[in-house]
């Protein structure tokens, strides 16, 4: 199981190379991709922010459709909450979807797939770079 993140997605969407050749990948090897709440209103927020809104909201739904959606719940609050004060002490915070991305992935034991070097501040969070 790995979590796919948003740069990773949009790359996806827009048929980056490297992106398609990743997914490809995943599901030559029969992995299960995933996807959170937080990477889904992202690319929601940038689909209706878009000038083809209505186009790009329809690969929206279908990329959406094919992953797995993980659950945010107290336990992946509590766990986001717990990772954010940390960040904040060591002088090094990180945006909250952020956070909130990395307390359900670090809640259901699986890397998230990305190219965002927030996630490698923060301890005992698996990150796989595409």
């Amino acid at each position: 199981m790995i979590c796919l993140d948003t740069d990773f997605l949009v790359a996806l969407l827009h048929g980056v190379p490297a992106a398609v050749e990743e997914a490809k990948r995943l599901d030559a090897a029969g992995e299960v991709k995933c996807v959170t709440p937080v990477n889904m209103f992202e690319l929601y927020l940038g689909t209706y922010l878009s000038e083809k809104s209505v186009e790009n909201v329809k690969e929206v739904r279908g990329l959406l459709a094919s992953l797995v959606h993980m659950a945010h719940d107290e336990e992946s609050a509590r766990i986001a909450g717990e990772m954010g004060a940390e960040l904040e002490a060591e002088g090094k915070p990180i945006a909250l979807g952020d956070l909130m991305i990395a307390g359900i992935v670090r809640r259901h034991k699986c890397p998230v797939l990305t190219r965002d070097k927030h996630f490698s501040q923060i301890r005992e969070l698996k990150v796989k770079s595409w």
